[in-house]
């Protein structure tokens, strides 16, 4: 009996997230982006934008995978991407998730050019801001 329950839920849960680099979802993170903001923290929701005490850096995705970080034109990091949907149980909200390499997993949205990452690690939560270039 124990079996015959405890499958289907295993199902689920590997069915609920999955890995998936199909033209539905992230191809639109592909090409060059451009840092201009940046809000979070543990006790405030303050903003950052470019200045001297926070230097502006581009960032890139690659149709194979491949993530950069651009300082002044160089690259100062690199790393392996991954996509992931998840559905809700009642199938009606989608969140997507981007894992790197380098780092946890972060929630990920596009809205007219504008790509936001969301990274919660318990009560700190960052969003940072980027404009498409390319």
């Amino acid at each position: 009996m124990k079996k015959r329950i405890l499958l289907p839920l295993i199902i689920g849960c590997c069915l609920g997230c999955k890995t998936d680099n199909s033209v539905d979802f992230s191809s639109g993170l592909i090409g060059q982006w451009s840092w201009f903001s940046y809000c979070g923290g543990t006790t405030t929701t303050a903003c950052w934008e470019p200045d001297t005490a926070h230097p502006a850096f581009d960032i890139a995705f690659t149709w194979n995978s491949v993530f950069y970080v651009y300082q002044n034109g160089n690259i100062s990091v690199s790393s392996r991407y991954s996509t992931y949907k998840v559905v809700s149980v009642d199938r009606k909200y989608n969140t997507y998730l981007i894992k790197f390499d380098t780092g946890g997993p972060e929630q990920y949205s596009i809205s007219n050019d504008t790509l936001s990452l969301v990274n919660s690690d318990g009560i700190l939560t960052v969003t940072s801001r980027y404009k498409r270039i390319k």
